[in-house]
């Protein structure tokens, strides 16, 4: 994030009209702490809390802050309850976020799932996203394979109900917004998939 008047505008939408609250800041407020590689711990005394970046998933810096003595993730945007099972693709395809998810879950053991939003979740939050995303990624590549412009694909690649809450769940009425980020999702893997078509291309004429 480099543009902090282009930020703070955007926030503003969730403030409801008290701009005042964000008024006075000025500065990005950096971290304390920072780590390089995949992983770093935390003394707080009485437990130790690990931080793990397995590799872009939400977003290309996401870290999972795990409890070993628990065995719990908060994972930020990056996985919710495994009902819901959805994310957003805010930078980048959904093969790299597959391969981050399979690094996750070969490396911690998890029993209980703190998402960014949403109720705690179990391990079997990590299978249903890595399912849904291997869909999309075929999806998506059928499309291009057909020749398919990327609205005619984002209107053509429909959410089935299997990756949607039973309208029978009172949590079945946050499924309009699952399938909005569902077309984000369309869109983003759609242009992830041209850039390596892409480049595969310049590959080839260069060879």
């Amino acid at each position: 994030m480099n543009d902090l008047a282009g930020e703070k505008k955007i926030r503003s939408r969730n403030l409801f009209g008290k701009d005042a609250a964000i008024a006075d800041v000025a500065t990005w407020r950096k971290p304390d702490r920072v780590f390089d590689g995949e992983f770093t711990e935390l003394d707080l005394g009485d437990r130790a809390v690990e931080l793990w970046h397995f590799g872009p998933g939400n977003t290309p810096g996401d870290t999972i802050v795990y409890v070993p003595e628990i065995k719990t993730a908060w994972t930020g945007n990056s996985l919710s309850n495994e009902r819901i099972g959805k994310t957003m693709l805010l930078e980048g395809g959904p093969r790299e976020y597959i391969d981050t998810l399979a690094r996750c879950k070969n490396k911690l053991d998890i029993k209980r799932v703190v998402p960014g939003h949403g109720p705690m979740g179990k391990p079997e939050a990590i299978d249903n996203l890595v399912n849904y995303l291997w869909w999309l990624w075929r999806e998506v590549d059928e499309a291009l394979r057909l020749g398919l412009t990327r609205d005619a694909a984002i209107e053509a690649i429909t959410l089935p109900k299997r990756f949607l809450i039973s309208r029978f769940s009172p949590a079945s009425r946050v499924n309009p917004l699952i399938q909005n980020f569902h077309r984000l999702n369309v869109m983003a893997t759609y242009q992830a998939l041209s850039n390596e078509r892409a480049d595969s291309s310049k590959i080839a004429r260069a060879a």
